[in-house]
């Protein structure tokens, strides 16, 4: 209910980065940032010795043709121009002479509508359920929708980078050609009330990183322009210059 006593006229929030120069400011209206989901597949077979394969269901097996067929049954469906699916983590047994009961598949699917999100879903599922079949184990897949798409009300928006030219001249402001494919809680203001999502250059000459890596370091000046920003753009929409 946070929303709803006071309700908010318009939300703005800004993310910095280290691979945009310091001072700089990225504007996309629409789409800017995707659904973050993730997904886990447990595939069930049955332990026995590495020397007697017979006597078990390798569920290794079963993932492995998983993970090399998902991506192709995936692009029968599903625009792959627009979103991203990622295997990201893959484990299974802890002796080299031991069938495993269970092998896990981890992975993460990006996308910018919910009917993509419940496509990716279905397909995920139904593909793991195949392949078990042919080897005689079971699948269980769990599918988190994560986070919205993240997307930027266009009136919103453009008013913002009204502000940012006045405030920071015109030679600051950049834009997105297309959307980004890390997701941002920010997402669920954006659902609710118009708002505008912001990226902030923060790059030091003297800590080359990316973005969440441990080594990041931000420049400082980044704060000055961020308040600057939320400054501006609230004196401008008091005062009705919206």
């Amino acid at each position: 209910g946070i929303l709803e006593n006071p309700r908010p006229d318009a939300c703005i929030g800004i993310h910095v980065s280290p691979s945009y120069e310091t001072g700089d400011l990225y504007f996309k209206s629409d789409a800017l940032m995707a659904a973050p989901d993730d997904f886990c597949i447990k595939f069930i077979g049955k332990s026995a010795h590495g020397a007697e394969p017979h006597n078990g269901i390798n569920p290794i097996e079963a993932a492995c043709e998983f993970v090399t067929v998902i991506k192709d049954e995936m692009k029968k469906e599903i625009d792959f121009s627009k979103n991203v699916m990622t295997v990201c983590e893959f484990n299974a047994g802890f002796s080299y002479n031991i069938i495993p009961d269970i092998a896990t598949v981890e992975g993460t699917f990006r996308s910018f509508s919910n009917e993509e999100r419940d496509k990716a879903n279905e397909i995920l599922t139904k593909t793991a359920s195949k392949i078990c079949e042919k080897y005689g184990a079971k699948a269980e897949t769990t599918y988190n929708y994560r986070y919205p798409p993240l997307i930027n009300n266009k009136e919103i928006c453009d008013f913002a980078i009204r502000c940012a030219k006045d405030e920071f001249g015109e030679d600051k402001i950049k834009y997105f050609e297309k959307p980004l494919m890390t997701g941002e809680d920010f997402a669920y203001l954006a659902q609710e009330i118009p708002s505008v999502f912001i990226w902030s250059g923060c790059k030091d000459k003297n800590h080359e990183c990316s973005l969440h890596s441990s080594k990041f370091v931000a420049n400082e000046d980044t704060i000055e322009n961020g308040a600057r920003m939320f400054v501006k753009f609230a004196i401008e929409y008091v005062n009705q210059n919206f």
